[in-house]
């Protein structure tokens, strides 16, 4: 398949997560199908949890002058904490909920079986997950089932599965002291090179109390990566964390995050002390290569080569196709990507060639160390799509030509060991003649104004 090819052209000589008052813990049903959204009242169910916040009713939009489709979708109960089936959970365990969107906060009824009051501590600064207290020790040794409805902001009632059981530990269990701690990061402390979209991962002795790990979790440099912009991914168990910056770091950038001691496991153990860690982003590197050869083949057999760059036309019915060859010799080894890879030349025209012989066309070829004068190179098979100057897209004579060529140079880099650390590239016309015994070429000035190929880079 042909790719049109965009080219620009000089012409020379121009010059806190917010707080949420609560009110007393009192109980209530479980929401009402008909009105979800609507206050449930008081009643003798101890296992209910009052309001969770008090938020606006979001299932409206007033904005006047746009619309949009309206959010048919209903929200899900994505994971919990406790997960489903979980035993020996400790006696002050508190409950997270993660939520497939945000949710409506005063939508949200939790229900308990056996009874037992919780109260709404905190909401994630996305607004999809809530996390609660007993008001108690759960008892021990004792198997729970926990109820949750709500709706999401567009009024949607939650679907699917909507409850999950855990058992606390027996009684003579000992009570868990121990401080957690981060057995692992990832990256490492000091480490360099990582993309720009790198998350940190960190996995801990046990599992965690997830709103304190996120709450005590910063990045504290750059400082454009506010907490705010901050996502977190945990594991079912609670016990491995993928920390999301949100937007790319700058390259080069130094990353500097700290988790205060404030993180705490789900007994209420914090962290001995504050954990800190660092490391390093990709640099951005650019580099401007000339051509390092070769120049035209002349056929019809018998070929013969010339140090000329012609293509097209020659006026005695033989024709000729240009090569040109550049080292990535300089493109050092642990360059990790190709951001862009410009090529550009500058020529004329000697005849007509783009309206005899048709579009210019530019493909990635490997002849080899040295060009022949065979079959063999002028035919080279062509790697990757080829790219196409079409003939009312060329600028004219006189004018720098620049084709982005990145995914054929970045395949070449990815195969540079096979490829003898080189790119190639063959230019043509969709027909070599048109056999009316006139010149209709185009040549490349390649003594004043060698082929280049710009490359921009990533590297640690």
């Amino acid at each position: 398949m042909l790719t049109r090819a965009w080219f620009t052209f000089i012409i020379l000589g121009l010059g806190t997560f917010g707080c949420i008052e609560l009110p007393e813990v009192v109980t209530v049903p479980p929401v009402d199908d008909a009105d979800a959204g609507s206050d449930a009242g008081t009643g003798s169910d101890a296992g209910t949890t009052s309001d969770a916040g008090t938020g606006s009713d979001a299932g409206t939009n007033s904005d006047a002058g746009t619309s949009s489709a309206p959010d048919t979708t209903p929200p899900t109960l994505t994971s919990t904490h406790p997960h489903d089936g979980a035993i020996d959970v400790s006696d002050s365990s508190i409950l997270e909920l993660d939520f497939s969107e945000e949710m409506r906060s005063d939508s949200i009824r939790v229900s308990v079986d056996p009874p037992m009051a919780v109260t709404l501590t905190g909401w994630n600064a996305a607004g999809t997950q809530a996390s609660f207290a007993p008001s108690n020790a759960w008892s021990r040794e004792t198997n729970y089932t926990v109820t949750v409805e709500g709706r999401d902001l567009a009024g949607n009632l939650l679907i699917g599965s909507r409850a999950f059981s855990f058992t606390t530990r027996s009684p003579t269990a000992p009570t868990d002291t121990t401080a957690p701690s981060v057995t692992s990061m990832s990256p490492s402390h000091d480490s360099n090179g990582h993309p720009r979209d790198a998350s940190l991962r960190l996995t801990f002795s046990e599992p965690m109390d997830r709103v304190s790990v996120e709450e005590a979790f910063t990045f504290t440099s750059p400082e454009e990566h506010v907490p705010g912009s901050i996502g977190f991914t945990w594991n079912a168990e609670g016990s491995d964390v993928t920390i999301n910056p949100g937007d790319d770091f700058p390259y080069a950038a130094n990353v500097a995050w700290t988790l205060r001691a404030g993180a705490k496991d789900l007994s209420g153990n914090t962290l001995s002390s504050a954990i800190s860690g660092q490391f390093s982003v990709v640099q951005l590197v650019s580099k401007t290569l000339i051509k390092s050869g070769h120049g035209s083949i002349i056929g019809p057999a018998p070929f013969e080569t010339s140090g000329n760059f012609r293509i097209g036309e020659i006026n005695n019915q033989s024709f000729s196709r240009a090569f040109v060859a550049f080292s990535l010799a300089e493109v050092p080894m642990e360059a990790t990507r190709i951001i862009s890879a410009d090529l550009s030349w500058m020529g004329g025209s000697a005849g007509n060639a783009f309206y005899s012989l048709g579009d210019l066309i530019v493909e990635s070829v490997d002849y080899g160390q040295s060009l022949e004068p065979a079959a063999r190179d002028f035919d080279a098979p062509a790697r990757g799509e080829p790219i196409v100057i079409f003939r009312e897209n060329y600028p004219g004579d006189g004018t720098f030509i620049h084709l982005s060529v990145t995914s054929l140079v970045s395949a070449d880099l990815a195969n540079r060991g096979s490829q003898a650390n080189r790119s190639q590239f063959r230019l043509r016309f969709t027909v070599d003649t048109n056999h009316d015994q006139q010149t209709d070429s185009f040549n490349i000035n390649a003594e004043a104004f060698p082929p280049k190929l710009e490359l921009m880079y990533e590297q640690p």
